[in-house]
C-alpha cells in the first residue's frame, strides 16, 4: 500500500479499519500489510492506493 504524507500516528486508525475489513469479509490475511510513504498519488486525490495480487486455488 502507498500512503500519502504517512505518519506515524497514522497507524493506529490504519490498523482499525484493516481489522474492521477483515472481520466483516471473514478473511484471515496470509500475510501482514506492508505500507511505504509517498510525496503524492498516482490520481488526484487520493490518499491510499493498494496494489494487491489475488491467487485463486
Amino acid at each position: 500500500m502507498y500512503f500519502v504524507d504517512w505518519t506515524p500516528d497514522w497507524m493506529g486508525a490504519f490498523a482499525e479499519c484493516v481489522a474492521q475489513a477483515l472481520a466483516r469479509l471473514g478473511v484471515t490475511p496470509v500475510a501482514p500489510p506492508t505500507g511505504t510513504g509517498v510525496a503524492a498519488p498516482a490520481a488526484s486525490g487520493l490518499l491510499v492506493e493498494v496494489e494487491a495480487t489475488a491467487v485463486v486455488g
